[in-house]
Order: C-alpha cells, then structure tokens, then sequence
C-alpha cells in the first residue's frame, strides 16, 4: 500500500504545506490589524474584563462571531499577540482545508487526477487569501475542513451494504 501511495502522501503532507508556507511566507511579517484587533479586544472585554463570558461555558460561543474566541483564547493564551502565531494557526487550517479537499473531490469523482488538480487550484488560488490575513477568519478553514470531511464520509458510508462502525464514529 505505502508504495503505491508514495507520491499521494509526499503531495498531500509534504509539498502542500511546503508550499503554502511559500506562498504565504509574506503574511507572516504583517502585523494583526483591524477586526483582528476589534475581536481580540471583544475577548478581553468579554472573558476578561467583565467576565460577562466564561472560557468554559459553551453558551459563550454560541454568537455569530463568538466561535473564533476559542481559537483565538487558546492562541493568545499560549502566544499572547504574537501576530506570526495567528497566522502559522490560520495557514496550518487552510492546509488541512486543502488535503480534505483532495479527499472529498476523490470520492465524489473516484479520479486521482481531478483530486490533485482541486487541491492544486485552491492551493494557489488567491481566493481566500484574505481570509489567511484575517485570523480572526480563521475558522472558515476548520468549517471547510469539517464539510468536506463530513461529505466525504457521507458518501462512503452510503456505499456500504452494512454498517461501517469506523466510518460511522468518523461521521458523528
């Protein structure tokens, strides 16, 4: 199996990455600005301050824009506002965005090719450029991650005759 696959994993965990680091290697001097800003100071504010939201109550993310105070708690936790930490976490989602692509494009065409080239065109697609630059955005790639992995297992799972436990769990 592993000999087969070689090229698929050296695409999928070696030169997609490498890549997109290339390609992005520039956000990584910009500093946070903007809504960035606006949505780091709601999390002081709100977490914080007031206390008015508690890091641990799931009622505390159930706001349109509350979600990405998760990720952005955990990284301001650890690296403060250290800009270089919220832009390694948003390329690190788009790159796990870009390999469930490959796999969802794969079960929907069962062709390798039109797999590599879907992972190719938003690979280097400027669509969704901003969103990298916009950490606060960051949780569109973990969304697109999720849907296209959900999708995919949808789909093998409807190919089965009986159920699939492992498929299944994956699933849920």
């Amino acid at each position: 199996w592993y000999k087969r696959h070689t090229f698929l994993l050296i695409w999928l965990f070696l030169i997609i990455p490498i890549l997109s680091v290339l390609i992005f290697f520039k956000t990584f001097n910009l500093g946070l600005y903007g809504d960035d800003w606006l949505q780091l100071y709601l999390l002081w504010l709100e977490f914080d301050a007031t206390h008015r939201l508690s890091y641990l109550s799931i009622t505390s993310y159930l706001n349109p824009y509350w979600p990405q105070y998760l990720l952005l708690g955990i990284i301001r936790h650890f690296f403060d506002y250290q800009p270089q930490a919220y832009f390694a976490v948003s390329l690190f989602f788009r790159v796990l965005a870009n390999i469930s692509i490959y796999f969802l494009t794969l079960g929907l065409t069962k062709s390798k090719l039109a797999a590599f080239l879907a992972t190719a065109v938003f690979l280097f697609a400027t669509a969704g450029l901003q969103t990298t630059d916009w950490v606060f955005n960051m949780n569109t790639y973990l969304g697109i991650f999720f849907l296209n992995f959900s999708i995919y297992l949808y789909l093998k799972l409807r190919s089965f005759q009986t159920l699939n436990i492992k498929y299944f769990l994956s699933f849920i």
